[in-house]
Parts: C-alpha cells; sequence; structure tokens
C-alpha cells in the first residue's frame, strides 16, 4: 500500500533589506509619482496650484501605492504595523515631541537665515502668505489641514516609517538616521534650505529610535509646521517684522531648549539590558 508523501508548505518569500541607494531611488520615485498625480489633476483644475490640501492629497495616495510596493519587494512577511513602527509607544515621548517641534523652529530659522546671507533664495513662506489671503475660507481650512496634518502624515510614514525600518535591517540607528535626514532634506528641493530641514529630519528620527514609534515623530512635526502655519495665518509673515533677522537670544534659547529636550528624550529611551555574566563554574 503506497502512502502519500507529506506536502511541505509553500515557500515564503525571502525578506531582504534596503540599501542606501535603493533608499534613494525609492524617494526619488515618490516624488516623481507625487508630482505626475498633482500636475495630472492641475490640468483639469488650474485652481489647484496653490491648494497645498490638495498637493498634501496626492502625496498620501501616492504613499499608499509605495509603501505596498516596499513591503512587497522587501518584508512581504513582516506586518505594515511592525514595519512602519505604527505601535503608539510611551505617551511621555508625546509632550516632549510636541515641545521640540515647536523649539527647534528657533535654531532651524537662525540658519535657514544664515545660510541666506551667503546664499539668498525666493522668500517661499511670505509668498505663501500672500496667495493663503486670497483664498477662501474653505480653502484656507483645507490648506491649513495639508500643512498641519497631511504632510506630516505623510512624510513621517514615508521617512521615518517605511524608509527607516527597511534600512534598520541593514544598517545601525546611527546610520539610518544619518541617511533618512539626508534624504527628507533633498525632498524639499531648495538648497538653502536642505541643512536646517536636515537638521530638523534628525531630530525627528532620534525620536523615532528613541520611542520605537513613529507617532510622536508626527506631533513633533506637527508642532514645527504649526509655528509656520500660525506666522502665515495671522499675517505675520507678510508683515515689515517678517525681514527682520531672528533675534539671537531667541536662536540661544531655542538650541538650548532643543539640546535639553533631546536628552531628556535619550534619558527616557528603553535600553538593552546588559548582558550578564556567566556565573564561574566551581572548581
Amino acid at each position: 500500500m503506497s502512502t502519500v508523501p507529506p506536502t511541505s508548505p509553500p515557500e515564503q518569500p525571502e525578506e531582504r533589506p534596503m540599501t542606501a541607494v535603493e533608499a534613494t531611488l525609492w524617494t526619488i520615485g515618490f516624488l516623481v509619482s507625487a508630482g505626475i498625480v498633482y500636475e495630472g489633476a492641475k490640468r483639469y483644475s488650474p485652481a489647484l496650484a496653490h491648494d497645498r490640501g490638495f498637493g498634501a492629497l496626492s502625496q498620501l495616495v501616492v504613499l499608499g501605492a509605495i509603501v505596498a510596493l516596499i513591503r512587497w519587494v522587501y518584508f512581504p512577511k513582516t506586518p505594515v504595523k511592525e514595519l512602519l513602527a505604527l505601535a503608539p509607544g510611551r505617551w511621555v515621548f508625546y509632550p516632549i515631541a510636541f515641545l521640540l517641534g515647536v523649539a527647534i523652529q528657533f535654531p532651524a530659522n537662525g540658519l535657514y537665515e544664515a545660510v541666506l546671507e551667503r546664499w539668498p533664495a525666493p522668500p517661499m513662506t511670505q509668498e505663501f502668505a500672500q496667495s493663503f489671503v486670497t483664498l477662501p475660507l474653505w480653502r484656507k481650512v483645507t490648506a491649513g489641514v495639508g500643512l498641519l496634518v497631511t504632510t506630516p502624515l505623510v512624510e513621517e510614514l514615508f521617512f521615518r516609517g517605511a524608509l527607516f525600518g527597511t534600512l534598520r535591517r541593514r544598517h545601525g540607528n546611527i546610520a539610518v538616521v544619518v541617511m533618512v535626514s539626508m534624504l527628507f532634506a533633498l525632498v524639499h528641493q531648495l538648497p538653502q534650505v536642505m541643512l536646517p530641514i536636515g537638521m530638523v529630519g534628525a531630530a525627528i528620527a532620534f525620536l523615532r529610535v528613541a520611542s520605537g514609534s513613529i507617532w510622536p515623530g508626527f506631533v513633533a512635526h506637527l508642532g514645527f509646521n504649526a509655528v509656520t502655519f500660525y506666522v502665515i495665518a495671522t499675517g505675520l509673515a507678510d508683515s515689515p517684522e517678517a525681514d527682520e533677522k531672528m533675534p539671537v537670544l531667541w536662536v540661544i534659547a531655542g538650541t538650548v531648549i532643543t539640546a535639553g529636550l533631546l536628552a531628556l528624550t535619550d534619558h527616557l529611551r528603553p535600553r538593552d539590558p546588559s548582558p550578564t555574566p556567566p556565573s564561574e563554574e566551581p572548581s
């Protein structure tokens, strides 16, 4: 009597880490795809050209496809929640993150102004503020939601979520923080903002390492953008004071507070337990 040999379970696709070159190509692909969607929509409605809310929404649509592709290519067996670090983490990181996002505005703006002295650039905030004033109320609301919620969500899910989680399988924390921060700076395209934005990205990436979650970084990102939105919505960006440099004391105070919050974040970061030495065997 012949026996049927047991069937082996189907082979699971292999999981592989992402290289820095691949991360750069994925970032370029994300930018190009979002740009194509955005430009295509503008053909049907030219008014969307200055709608921050729609721009962020188009990025969100592209993000879903990119994240699905990254998971399929690299980690088909890893749950999305784990890959993107969607677990909430400890609540104590959230107030620290919001304060960090607000405080780091001051050293970032101080650095930006120092760069502008050497390499002048168009005043982007003032241009956006002038177009913002002419928008109807509902468009102002969508622009606010785009700047405060959708844009931080998209960028955190892509940079500190998909890219960070995938690169971390191959590289250490420091290397991943540097790589993700550089890519985060590059996507902002204007050379004058890359250094300050890279600094902000590094601080948010450190939050990701310390908390094990993207959500504190999202809160920090929201806090950072909230300061910008307040300046735009209240008309400060288009006022004569906008041309004045930020007071040096504000930059110093913001830098000190930022450093203190990062030190506190590091203090609260879970540490791996030190390995206990094996007990000596009796002679």
